[in-house]
């Protein structure tokens, strides 16, 4: 009963790779309007500024003006949204700690101890300059998305061709898989070994990741269709503050721990 049960242990591993990999694999950057839909829309502009009185030439310069963000965002819709993709980052320091700690149970203290401290430094390190500049992204998105809602009617209708036609769809499929894959680890490790459930930090982390990915769903579920766009922004936002914050405790608990390794 001691004993690490090893096949079960990489089964909650395997697990957990593939929603890490299911959550990053779906968008690697935030979502943005097609250049053919901005295109599309632009025409479209210049047709109603004509209609409401104005020049063919002060209707093109106010199309310009009004999508001149949206193509600055660049880029091809990649659904489902940026509020998936920032599951992975905490399910990558997830799957990273459960690693560690099953090594801890596989290799002597001694060998342990110098591995732990020092690739805990770089993985911590890496997710918490990867998770900030996300978030920074993510922010200005947020601010983009917002700021053409609010500018009826140019900014409006560029924020409905670019984001209002959010794959809920989509999302909640990737979500319920997600969902599934994160229980079905949970249960493995806990089958794997029993002391798994006496770490603390992990039990929390585990249940952050799952609170997460129900944030996600919620904020998906709550509004009309044309404004999921924004409310999956706002839960990347706050997924990416707990993957920072946690981050930079891992961060100085391993530089004390590589400080003591070399003093």
């Amino acid at each position: 009963m001691d004993q690490l049960r090893r096949p079960l242990f990489i089964a909650a591993l395997a697990l957990l790779l593939i929603s890490v990999s299911v959550a990053s694999g779906m968008q690697l950057f935030p979502l943005t309007p097609s250049p053919d839909a901005v295109a599309s829309l632009k025409a479209q502009m210049i047709d109603i500024g004509i209609g409401q009185g104005l020049s063919p030439v002060e209707a093109t310069a106010a199309a310009e003006k009004a999508t001149q963000p949206a193509t600055a965002a660049g880029g091809v819709q990649t659904p489902p949204g940026v509020g998936i993709v920032s599951l992975a980052f905490l399910d990558g320091i997830l799957l990273f700690t459960v690693a560690m700690i099953g090594l801890s149970m596989i290799v002597n203290a001694a060998t342990h101890a110098r591995l732990q401290g020092v690739a805990t430094l770089i993985v911590f390190l890496l997710v918490l300059i990867g998770a900030f500049l996300f978030l920074l992204a993510t922010i200005e998105l947020l601010m983009l998305m917002l700021a053409l809602l609010l500018a009826p009617p140019f900014g409006t209708i560029a924020y409905l061709a670019g984001w209002g036609g959010f794959p809920k769809g989509t999302a909640g499929v990737t979500l319920g898989l997600i969902m599934t894959l994160k229980l079905s680890f949970a249960v493995c490790l806990i089958m794997a070994h029993q002391r798994f459930l006496k770490n603390k930090s992990l039990v929390i982390l585990v249940l952050l990741s799952l609170g997460a990915t129900l944030l996600v769903s919620f904020l998906h579920a709550i509004v009309p269709g044309i404004l999921v766009s924004i409310t999956d922004a706002i839960a990347a936002i706050v997924v990416l503050i707990i993957v920072i914050i946690w981050s930079l405790i891992g961060l100085f608990s391993s530089l004390g721990a590589v400080l003591k390794a070399i003093i």
